[in-house]
């Protein structure tokens, strides 16, 4: 099952945020700089918002990497694949 995730710019070498609603303890994988996977509960999707900083962080990282006319990476992060094959 292929969890869904919230792109920049539409590219999925680009990942802000994935959500993981299928389970009974919902959560949220909000990725950093490093493209590693940080996964927070959730009670409500309303929880979204209090991680919103976060985003903006990673949001932020990726804009400097585009004004230095750095490479993208190749694929979305290692530990993303593994989930997303199953």
């Amino acid at each position: 099952m292929r969890l869904p995730y919230i792109l920049l710019d539409d590219n999925n070498r680009k990942p802000l945020v994935r959500l993981h609603f299928n389970r009974a303890r919902k959560q949220i994988g909000v990725f950093d700089e490093n493209r590693k996977e940080e996964r927070i509960p959730i009670d409500s999707l309303n929880d979204i918002y209090k991680h919103g900083h976060k985003m903006k962080r990673v949001l932020a990282f990726y804009e400097r990497e585009r004004a230095a006319g750095k490479k993208e990476p190749e694929s979305l992060p290692e530990s993303a694949q593994k989930s997303d094959q199953g």
